[in-house]
């Protein structure tokens, strides 16, 4: 049952706000941006892992 109620789900929400998007020419990853440039999209972090780092890995600290 659980199946065919996310089967359902899927196509009457899921599938209409892709074509709506798609329609629209929404580019949420922003692809063709990161195309036209030959750099990379990633960013070099210098840091140097502590003990503390580790304690609580899940929460972002913003030490620079």
């Amino acid at each position: 049952m659980s199946k065919i109620l996310l089967t359902v789900l899927f196509f009457t929400v899921v599938t209409p706000v892709g074509v709506v998007r798609k329609i629209m020419w929404a580019n949420a990853m922003m692809l063709k941006k990161w195309k036209k440039d030959k750099s990379s999209v990633f960013e070099t972090r210098n840091h140097e892992f502590k003990p503390e780092d580790i304690d609580r890995p899940y929460i972002i600290f913003w030490r620079e």
